[in-house]
């Protein structure tokens, strides 16, 4: 069975769960926004030298913290080009053999 093809209704996500999942998601996402925006302020008002600790203990500084979401987001970019990349090569190779198996 193809790795790619579609899944049955019968293994689909029930309702709560989906609710359940669209909730944590934007609940995140509107974290992740308020952290940069928190880091930005800091930066503009001159604080972003100034440690904080995370959850775990860690310190930290707000320049760091907006460091690392540019260094993560240029990461993703890397990516999803090696991604895209390589689906192009997939496809000129199945142009090429069309399908054929010589093994």
């Amino acid at each position: 069975m193809p790795l790619n093809e579609a899944k049955s209704s019968k293994s689909a996500l029930p309702r709560w769960q989906i609710v359940g999942w669209a909730i944590l998601c934007s609940t995140a996402f509107v974290g992740f926004v308020g952290l940069i925006l928190r880091g930005l302020a800091m930066v503009r008002d001159g604080r972003g030298a100034e440690t904080y600790r995370t959850f775990w203990l860690v310190e930290f500084n707000w320049v760091g913290v907006l460091i690392m979401v540019g260094a993560a987001a240029i990461a993703l970019l890397i990516a999803i080009a090696f991604h895209w990349r390589e689906e192009q090569q997939w496809r000129a190779l199945e142009r090429k053999y069309n399908g054929r198996d010589d093994a």
